[in-house]
């Protein structure tokens, strides 16, 4: 409620109450004045609900009219009685005035009914109007003017009079059928209330009516004041109306009203003849018009609610269909968008939101079917390096992360000729339709390439990624989706046995490769290990005593099938199927055995230095099957030296922490393999405890001529010095790599300068004999 509405409101009643009391007192003057203030409080908040109201704007305007026309006429009234000193009571121009808010008021209810309802129910409502009136004018002739109907039309006051008598009854006839009439929905609180007002107002007209024929009116008395009392109870009906504006249900009430007939209407027809037998006695005739009154409308309305229920059964039919209409419609529509819905869902991938393998098959075999002229296709095959790695050390949600990232980039990088698929796990594929050069195709593969390597932020964490990539086109390299996709994977595999960050186009060298590759993957899966494997040693010489301080065991593969497979084959294989861990023990048991067998022979003390897989240490047992180790063959556990590649520190600072505590606390040494060459070498040796760096081959090779890599070696063994650790170098083969690395500062020499890796027995015969233990 607006504030000046809620004040004029507040006006209203304040001068009902002092105009009340003004009545009581029989005081013209303040009634003449406080029922024109107090009709004006009414007109305002009428004039607002006019203003505001979406669905009976005609209704609530003739109301304010209503009230407009009664402040003018208490105006001139007073002007009159209170200035000029004529009594307006015997002027007929008042009484004309007066009648017309009468008019005013009865027109809303008809507006109404025009606005709300319609076809046979407004029929309905006019009938039961008629009827009701009739019966309550005959009543009125009856009884009140002594079936003459000459003592009304005298005089044009009379007349008017009777007008009075004719509007009010059916101001209140309304109210009375539509409060009876049947109608689905929620009727509002203000409708009652307004209704309320109009009957208060047309029943108190009545009465002024009645006084006023009989000479009994007296002005400003307190039949005035229920006039008064009348607008503002209508103007608050009004301000509750309109809080229900935008309701839906107030909707659907007005457009549901329905006028369908009701016993009650009848009932109101039947009262007239006991109240006429109670007032004037038993009249045969009289009571025979109103029991005519009576049949005629029932007949009527019997004849008018075969066609309300036929009217309503043929809208329930029309909404019911509509509705039925409606339901499919929203029901073609949700199916329409379930199956795009699935079929997104069907042809992209869940995480990334790029196509999946599903479509990627689907396309190219469209592309292919086609079978145009000329028409090309080229696969890049990526896949993301060390991502099980990433996903096992950081969690599933920062893997999908890196993903999305990834596909999102890969994205950028294609134009309209190309579509970006995830095939599951870390693995996409680009295709790109049109004759692409050779220059092109590697030109792509840099390009997407560079693009993967930008370090990706997720969280609080930097990943600089790299990627491999196979690269298959169509129909140079296959002629079938299958055998494309195939060849482009067998690519990327081996661009990945190359290193990380490498693209290769495929060949026929390379599926000679793969097929060697799935040959030996297959043999691993059957080997006898006691019978196939078999461990070389290689000494490690002390460079300052040239002293035997100790041996590396390398594992070496005889196969039945295939003869000699080198390691830098198997050993790839066997950590891409599984059979990594397995091989691993067999290892460790093997060369751990050995240590224990030279040692307690020759009374020494050496280190056998055995490399274990990144992926054993994951393994829960790995520290128990040291420990039983250990147990089994009686052996100290300065014996051993576990040999940790340095790309290990993908794993992450916590697990590398755990490892190296772990086995300090059994008192075995650690040795970093390959040092120099992996991954963040020098962010994390400051960090954990560890016995030695073994320096990388790589460093090693040209380290006589290129002093960029004499002094990266430098570096190390000066790095190593601070923090009180061994270094050996690995792989010295010359006498010149030697004297090198003597000058530099290194602890300790492994290489063929000394020999090659050697089986136990000659091992033993070459190195172990108590004159050969120092190394000429």
């Amino acid at each position: 409620m607006n504030k000046y509405v809620k004040w004029s409101f507040v006006f209203g009643v304040s001068c009902f109450l002092l105009y009340f009391i003004a009545a009581i007192f029989q005081s013209d003057l303040w009634g003449d004045i406080l029922s024109s203030l107090g009709t004006l409080s009414s007109f305002i908040i009428l004039l607002h609900v006019y203003k505001k109201s979406e669905r009976m704007k005609s209704v609530w305007l003739m109301k304010s009219i209503a009230a407009l026309i009664w402040i003018f006429s208490d105006i001139i009234w007073g002007i009159c009685e209170i200035l000029i000193g004529i009594n307006p009571d015997n002027m007929t121009i008042f009484t004309l005035l007066y009648l017309l808010p009468n008019i005013c008021i009865m027109t809303s209810g008809l507006i109404y009914m025009k606005k709300f309802i319609k076809g046979a129910n407004a029929v309905q409502l006019l009938l039961d109007i008629f009827a009701i009136s009739t019966s309550c004018l005959v009543m009125f002739w009856f009884l009140f003017l002594k079936e003459n109907i000459f003592l009304f039309i005298k005089d044009v006051n009379n007349i008017m009079s009777f007008i009075y008598v004719i509007t009010d009854f059916i101001i209140i006839n309304w109210v009375i059928i539509w409060f009876f009439s049947v109608r689905r929905g929620k009727v509002t609180r203000g409708m009652y209330i307004t209704l309320l007002g109009a009957t208060i107002y047309a029943a108190n007209d009545l009465v002024c009516t009645y006084e006023y024929f009989y000479d009994l009116y007296v002005p400003n008395s307190i039949t005035d004041t229920i006039y008064l009392l009348s607008f503002l109870i209508i103007a608050f009906g009004g301000i509750s109306v309109l809080k229900y504006n935008n309701c839906k249900w107030a909707y659907e009430f007005y457009s549901q009203t329905k006028n369908i007939g009701n016993t009650k209407k009848s009932l109101i027809l039947l009262l007239t003849i006991p109240i006429y037998i109670i007032f004037k006695g038993f009249d045969f005739d009289k009571i025979l018009i109103l029991f005519l009154i009576f049949a005629i409308y029932e007949i009527a309305s019997n004849y008018v609610q075969k066609a309300i229920n036929n009217e309503k059964l043929l809208n329930d039919e029309k909404n019911i269909n509509l509705i039925l209409e409606e339901k499919i419609e929203e029901r073609t529509k949700e199916l329409l968008l379930k199956n795009e819905d699935l079929e997104y869902i069907s042809y992209h991938d869940f995480v990334t939101n790029v196509y999946n393998g599903r479509y990627l098959k689907k396309r190219l075999d469209d592309i292919i079917n086609e079978k145009i002229s000329n028409q090309k296709i080229t696969i890049y095959y990526i896949d993301v390096d060390r991502f099980k790695t990433i996903n096992d050390t950081y969690g599933h949600d920062i893997g999908d992360s890196l993903l999305i990232e990834i596909a999102q980039r890969l994205q950028k990088e294609i134009d309209e000729n190309g579509i970006v698929a995830r095939l599951g796990g870390d693995e996409f594929v680009i295709a790109i339709e049109g004759d692409l050069s050779k220059d092109e195709i590697e030109k792509f593969a840099q390009k997407i390439t560079r693009s993967c390597n930008e370090s990706i932020y997720i969280e609080n964490y930097e990943f600089n990624i790299t990627i491999s990539i196979g690269i298959a086109t169509f129909p140079t390299d296959a002629t079938s989706r299958n055998v494309l996709m195939k060849n482009a994977d067998m690519a990327m595999y081996y661009a990945k046995s190359k290193g990380q960050n490498k693209y290769e186009i495929f060949n026929s060298n390379i599926s000679n490769l793969i097929l060697e590759k799935n040959e030996i993957e297959l043999l691993l899966k059957n080997a006898d290990y006691n019978n196939e494997f078999q461990l070389y040693y290689q000494p490690q010489i002390d460079i300052n005593t040239n002293e035997l301080v100790g041996m590396e065991a390398l594992i070496r593969w005889n196969s039945p099938i295939k003869g000699n497979i080198s390691p830098n084959k198997f050993i790839k294989i066997a950590e891409e199927t599984g059979s990594i861990e397995k091989i691993s023990d067999w290892v460790m048991n093997t060369a751990a055995k050995q240590i224990g067998i030279w040692n307690k022979k020759f009374g020494l003390n050496m280190k056998m230095g055995i490399n274990i897989s990144p992926n054993q240490l994951d393994s829960i047992n790995f520290a128990h099957k040291l420990e039983k180790i250990l147990e089994e063959y009686d052996l100290n556990s300065d014996w051993i030296d576990i040999e940790i590649t340095e790309n290990i520190a993908m794993k992450g600072e916590a697990i590398l922490g755990e490892i190296f505590s772990m086995l300090s606390s059994m008192g075995i040494s650690t040795s970093i393999d390959d040092f120099g060459t992996g991954y963040s070498s020098l962010s994390y040796i400051q960090q954990f405890s560890f016995d030695r760096l073994k320096i990388a081959k790589e460093l090693i090779d040209n380290i006589v001529t290129d002093l960029s890599k004499r002094h990266i070696v430098k570096a190390i063994v000066m790095l190593a010095e601070a923090l009180n650790v061994l270094t050996i170098a690995e792989g010295i083969e010359t006498e010149e790599q030697l004297e090198v690395i003597k000058e530099i500062g290194c602890n300790q020499v492994q290489g063929y300068i000394f020999s090659k890796p050697l089986t136990a027995d000659m091992f033993e015969e070459n190195f172990l004999a108590a004159e050969k233990v120092e190394i000429q």
